[in-house]
Order: C-alpha cells, then structure tokens, then sequence
C-alpha cells in the first residue's frame, strides 16, 4: 500500500497533519497543544486555520470559533485567552493585567458600588472597569453617588439621574425612602432636610427631631416649637405683673 506520510513533518500546504491510522496527510482540526483531532503539530503554525492549513493568527477574528481562545496573540500567532488591551475584550469586559503578570485577562466589568481596582477614581478609569461607565472620586467605588452627576440612569448607584442632572432625589420631591434622597431623610413622603433651632441647652433651646439634652427624636414641627415658646413667655410676663 501507498504510505502517503510517517509524521506530519511529511506533510504541509492544506493538508498539514499526518493521520497516523490511515498514513495520509489531513486538514488540521484544531490548534496547536489541544486535544483535538489531527491538531496542528507544529508550533511556529499553532493556528489551525479555516482553509484547513496550520499558520499563524494576526487578527482576533481569525480565533473565532473551535480554536484555544477568541484572542489572537500577536507575537506568538497563536489564539488563546490572554489579553494585551480591551479592545480585545468583549464590550462587557475588560482587559485586567494584575501585578507581575505578563498578559491580562477579560474580567466582567464591575457593578455599582464596587471598589475599583485600581484604587483611584478617574473618567478613564470608570469608563474602562465600571459597568456604568462612570465611578465617584469620593469614595472610589463604581458609579456615582447621591448628588453626583450624571446623564442617564445607569450612572447612579440608586437608579435614578434627575432633570437637574445629580443622582437622588432633590430636596421637596416625592420619596419612597430615605437612601433615594440627597438630604438623606424621607419624610412624609417627602425629600427634607433635617432642620434644627439652635441654642445652648436652656430656656428657649431645641432641636427639631429631639429632645433637650440629646434624647429620643420626636419630630415635633416647628409651628408646635413656636407656640410653647410663645406660651412660655406670656407666662413669665403674668407672673412679673402679679408681683
């Protein structure tokens, strides 16, 4: 019988891989080093291309499909899954390199609220790590936080960018809860910001929301204030007359 190659040394063109059962040279049917059948042999060809011949990959497109990973490693001309930029990456990824490493690779881009890499919030850096595409510079943490600005819903952290352009819900609007409003209290289903009267503890003193002397909060509306006080003073003013 006709003994058509030994190894695949004998064999090239679109036909690089000798099936050693049948001694004849084959289309490749997969990368260099995996474990597919007739897989390219050689590893200066580590590609196993669409023509069937064994080469090398210049562009990601060409690692499309059954192939060792969907990234084509431009030095080497082999496709696997080690990214040198986010370009290489799909739009809901980017390309992480950590520290000591040579090659990165496409990590999920990060919900709202979660700490950046990096460590340090910059537009560049949201844009390319942030889901969102925005993070806070006050506390380095994906998306924007109560007040920041903004231009669409995803940017902020509680869902919402207002017609003033700041996430949460301004001061005098509707609410649902205090962690939607930028004063930080819902009340009455209303955004407020907590008021308080000040004084020193004495006559006349109180805060709004609480007791003298700092004890439990009661809310009391300052219209209620303003008449015990008014009260407390004619009061006084009868006493002086009697005397």
């Amino acid at each position: 019988a006709c003994v058509q190659c030994g190894s695949s040394s004998d064999c090239s063109g679109t036909t690089p891989v000798c099936d050693a059962g049948a001694a004849a040279c084959v289309a490749c049917g997969g990368d260099y080093g995996t474990a597919a059948a007739a897989a390219c042999a050689d590893a200066s060809a580590p590609t196993c291309m669409s023509t069937g011949a064994c080469g090398v990959c210049s562009i990601n497109a060409q690692c499309a499909g059954d192939h060792a990973g969907p990234i084509c490693n431009a030095s080497s001309g082999a496709c696997g899954t080690a990214c040198a930029s986010d370009a290489d990456c799909s739009a809901d990824r980017w390309c992480q390199t950590k520290t000591g490493d040579t090659a990165g690779v496409c990590a999920p881009k990060l919900d709202n609220g979660t700490a950046l890499p990096s460590g340090a919030c910059t537009d560049a850096a949201g844009a390319e790590m942030c889901a969102s595409g925005a993070c806070d510079s006050g506390d380095d943490l994906c998306g924007r936080a109560l007040g920041g600005s903004c231009t669409t819903n995803a940017e902020c952290r509680d869902d919402h960018c207002a017609d003033d352009g700041q996430c949460g819900t301004p001061d005098g609007a509707a609410c649902v809860s205090s962690t939607e409003c930028r004063a930080g209290r819902c009340s009455d289903g209303i955004c407020r910001v907590e008021a308080h009267l000040s004084g020193g503890g004495g006559f006349g003193s109180c805060s709004v929301g609480a007791t003298p002397g700092g004890g439990t909060r009661t809310d009391t509306p300052l219209w209620a204030l303003g008449l015990v006080l008014g009260f407390a003073v004619w009061t006084r003013r009868r006493r002086r007359r009697a005397r």
